[in-house]
């Protein structure tokens, strides 16, 4: 195999990524979602009520984008948005139990596609893939512009103190 370039690299990501999101579209299609809008729900699973900025921030999308995913959530009645009382221009958007019900019916379609894209992988090459992911998503957010990105890496974080964790208490 000839020597594999940055180039050659950068279009093997892309065409992956290309592939998963038609996979995740896919998924999405017999519950009327469109990408972006699982990982609202998600986020909103995992940390409880947060406003329309925090999950912009959350999920590296730009308000006006988060504002759009919101009204069509709202509408399916998966999420609901409640005025703060102490500030009036603000509202706490929490998830609903129908929204909470497809979560989990989303959460586990996820894990059978992660399934399908890691199927023949070892835990070491699994292990590997991890470490080069995390290290090519920080290079890349070091040139955003624009974007709040630093909530995103809350996940890599978690992971890594796991991984401190598990490794403080193997013998």
């Amino acid at each position: 195999m000839n020597q594999i370039t940055t180039e050659v690299e950068g279009k093997l990501l892309a065409n992956f990524s290309r592939l998963h999101f038609m996979r995740m579209q896919e998924v999405l299609k017999p519950y009327g979602m469109y990408p972006g809008q699982p990982q609202v729900i998600m986020t909103l699973m995992e940390r409880g009520a947060l406003t329309q900025t925090q999950i912009a921030e959350a999920v590296g999308r730009r308000p006006a984008t988060i504002t759009v995913m919101l009204s069509r959530l709202e509408e399916s009645g998966l999420i609901a948005r409640d005025v703060i009382a102490e500030d009036r221009r603000c509202a706490r958007v929490t998830v609903t139990d129908k929204g909470q019900i497809l979560g989990k019916k989303l959460q586990n379609n996820f894990h059978s596609m992660d399934e399908e894209c890691f199927d023949g992988f070892s835990v070491e090459e699994l292990n590997e893939l991890s470490d080069f992911t995390i290290r090519m998503s920080k290079n890349l957010a070091k040139h955003l512009s624009n974007r709040k990105v630093k909530s995103m890496f809350v996940f890599f974080d978690e992971l890594n103190n796991k991984e401190k964790t598990v490794a403080a208490k193997e013998p």
